[in-house]
């Protein structure tokens, strides 16, 4: 299949041999698509474009930029057109003690890609100091997470007797580890994370099969042009993140504010799209903000080319 992952190949076509027969063959290319992809996620969630809403995503060091308790809920859907198209909902709630300069942030995600789901739960720490009277301020955090990833060969394969094996579930229990730091002024924030700070191998449930663990590097900068009386702002921002393998993602992003209630923007994100194929989507968003704390936003994104 071309893909570029550290998987042991004798024991693949072991399970091929298993499953091999004539009449299964368009089948049997769908399902071992799906059992590569369950993995290579490495029972992570994927960034994408999140961040944008809850920059805590990105880096547990970003929870200090709030001095108020925050409750974010985010859902996203993407493919409408295939059945049982991806779909991701995440919950946070971000508190931070100003007097004692730390905080806290926990959040539980579920994850829906067809036949696999991917279920999270995480918490992070985070430590902060000002550097000056201006707000301007530097912060650590660090996080740890549980994840689970169930992949389930779909019924429909499951009636052919040639695809039938001994268990039809593959699950795999993970625990993740990453920290980062954030620097922060009233022009400019830089956030600089690491993901699977400690690598750890496991094998999956019921299979020899043991997914790559890679250590991930993000950098986001950001800054901000904003008028004498804040009535109108713009932030453009850049991300990217490598992992140890070079795999890349770059987003390029940029948000305009308007009396710091309504927002609107644009995305463009080049990246290796569930590690499969390289996406190059663009992506249009708009935000509103009620009763000063209430923010929604609504992001729809589409393929420029792959």
């Amino acid at each position: 299949l071309g893909l570029k992952k550290d998987i042991h190949l004798q024991e693949f076509w072991i399970l091929f041999d298993k499953l091999k027969s004539k009449n299964a063959m368009k089948k049997i290319l769908s399902s071992t698509i799906i059992i590569f992809f369950f993995l290579s996620i490495n029972a992570q969630m994927l960034l994408q474009n999140q961040y944008l809403f809850d920059p805590t995503v990105q880096n547990p060091a970003i929870g200090a930029k709030f001095d108020y308790p925050t409750l974010k809920l985010n859902s996203s859907k993407k493919w409408f057109n295939l059945p049982q198209s991806p779909q991701v909902s995440y919950l946070s709630y971000n508190h931070t003690f100003t007097k004692q300069n730390m905080g806290f942030n926990v959040a539980i995600s579920a994850d829906q890609y067809g036949s696999i789901t991917s279920n999270q739960g995480k918490i992070s720490y985070f430590y902060f100091t000002k550097l000056n009277i201006k707000g301007d301020f530097i912060s650590y955090g660090a996080y740890t997470a549980l994840a689970r990833n169930i992949f389930k060969m779909p019924d429909s394969n499951m009636n052919d007797p040639a695809l039938s094996y001994e268990n039809n579930r593959i699950s795999s229990y993970k625990p993740i580890f990453g920290a980062g730091i954030y620097y922060k002024t009233k022009d400019i924030a830089v956030s600089f994370n690491i993901d699977n700070l400690i690598p750890i191998k496991n094998k999956a449930q019921n299979t020899s099969f043991e997914p790559n663990q890679k250590r991930s590097y993000s950098l986001l900068l950001e800054t901000t042009f904003e008028n004498e009386i804040q009535t109108f702002g713009v932030i453009p921002s850049i991300f990217v993140r490598v992992d140890e393998k070079f795999d890349r993602e770059v987003h390029i992003n940029c948000k305009f504010i308007v009396k710091r209630s309504i927002w609107f923007g644009f995305s463009y994100r080049d990246a290796l799209d569930f590690q499969l194929l390289t996406m190059h989507n663009a992506g249009f968003l708009i935000g509103l903000k009620f009763f000063r704390r209430l923010n929604i936003m609504y992001m729809y994104e589409f393929n420029v080319a792959r």
